[in-house]
């Protein structure tokens, strides 16, 4: 058989170089193939000579270490395809985000809980075959000699109620449903209130009354004893003292003049003794 050497048409078969130390593992990996195809084609061939095989061999080699020269001639090529995956990869992420953020926010709202309705206190309304409940509304603190009033009409009962008697605790007492009454001296008192229905049933409530003594003001005057004719005289009444805030001072000067206030100025016009 004749010896068969690589052809032109082989040798046409460029092998891209690329710069295997500063390139990516996926260079690198390309160039391995293209290596590989390179030395299928040299087994198919049919050599007898040595020198053949080794040629072939050094094209394989060749192959193996590729040139920067090689690689500068699709460095562009390569650096554009690996930008192109990197934004693919970049918008299926991004894309991927955005579609759970869609479905997360077309989730269904929760469904808010009712405010709980405030159930207005009921009257008490006693069992049946029971007796009424009496009911006093009254203050708990009175003024010895002032008039004040008593209700029970608040008082329930299975039936109607058709009578209030009432025991005001100072051996008096009274009879429908409102009264009044006045205590003559301090103290407490316990007041009684029954209530009687149709049918012949009664029920009883009681409180405690406090009268206590209505303690007047010690009005106090502060003021010059002798005062010129024309000038302004001050009359200061504000160390007054009382059981209760004082709410009004009313001042009579003795000339037929008055004032109000705590601090007043008067001015007499003729010489004189004044109270």
């Amino acid at each position: 058989m004749t010896d068969e050497k690589l052809t032109p048409e082989n040798e046409d078969q460029t092998i891209p170089e690329v710069d295997v130390e500063t390139q990516p593992d996926a260079v690198v990996d390309e160039a391995a193939a293209t290596a590989d195809v390179v030395a299928d084609v040299a087994a198919e061939t049919t050599v007898e000579s040595e020198s053949t095989v080794e040629e072939a061999s050094v094209a394989a080699a060749v192959v193996a270490e590729p040139t920067p020269t090689a690689f500068s001639k699709n460095k562009n090529l390569i650096i554009g395809l690996a930008i192109i995956l990197i934004s693919l990869s970049a918008c299926f992420c991004l894309s991927s985000a955005g579609l759970g953020w869609g479905l997360i926010g077309r989730g269904e709202e929760p469904t808010p809980t009712p405010a709980p309705i405030a159930t207005p206190t009921a009257v008490p309304t006693p069992e049946p075959g029971q007796p009424p409940k009496a009911v006093i509304d009254a203050p708990t603190d009175v003024v010895v000699g002032k008039e004040f009033s008593l209700d029970g009409g608040k008082s329930v009962g299975e039936s109607t109620i058709v009578e209030y008697v009432w025991e005001f605790g100072d051996g008096t007492g009274g009879k429908n449903s409102r009264v009044k009454h006045t205590y003559v001296s301090a103290g407490d008192y316990i007041v009684t209130l029954t209530v009687t229905d149709k049918n012949g049933l009664s029920g009883s409530s009681s409180m405690t009354i406090t009268a206590a003594e209505l303690i007047p003001p010690s009005a106090v005057i502060q003021a010059p004893q002798q005062a010129d004719v024309g000038q302004p005289v001050t009359f200061d009444g504000s160390g007054s003292t009382g059981g209760n805030p004082i709410v009004n001072y009313a001042w009579n000067f003795g000339d037929r003049d008055t004032g109000s206030g705590a601090v007043v100025e008067h001015v007499y016009n003729n010489p004189g003794q004044y109270t």
